[in-house]
């Protein structure tokens, strides 16, 4: 059985403004992380990082890991 994926195309940064489907792609990001099960009750229900509140906090440490903003060390011009 084979498996169709869906390719990945690069928008630029996540959370871009100026990409119309950055918006898109920040939601969607959140939504998976929120759905991510995180632990069970003792009741064998399953506790997810948006019932915990913590959706959004993933998604701003997930966003900066995958595309780094550059700062003054990391900056494309480097002047040393």
């Amino acid at each position: 059985m084979a498996c169709r994926v869906r390719p990945v195309r690069h928008h630029g940064r996540l959370g871009d403004h100026g990409d119309p489907r950055a918006h898109e792609d920040i939601h969607d990001l959140r939504r998976r992380l929120g759905a991510v099960v995180i632990a069970s009750t003792y009741d064998g229900e399953t506790v997810t990082a948006e019932q915990l509140k913590v959706a959004g906090a993933m998604t701003v440490i997930m966003k900066d890991a995958i595309k780094p903003e550059p700062g003054p060390d990391r900056s494309r011009d480097s002047r040393r």
